[in-house]
């Protein structure tokens, strides 16, 4: 992952302070599929769960699903 590492977060709006001060943010390039039960009201993912990495797809088709 060092070579795509970045010093800014890629995220809009950046994560909050405590959550960004233990990250190392990186740049983009894969897309990963995480099921989750639902959306918190500070927007972070209840009970994720990684599924793995998709194929064919590029971050810049990435959506947030409701």
């Amino acid at each position: 992952m060092r070579p795509l590492e970045r010093a800014t977060s890629p995220f809009e709006p950046a994560p909050p302070t405590s959550v960004a001060r233990s990250a190392t943010s990186v740049r983009p390039t894969l897309v990963g599929e995480v099921r989750f039960r639902e959306w918190t009201e500070d927007d972070r993912l209840r009970h994720p769960v990684w599924r793995g990495l998709r194929d064919g797809m590029g971050p810049q088709e990435v959506a947030r699903e409701p």
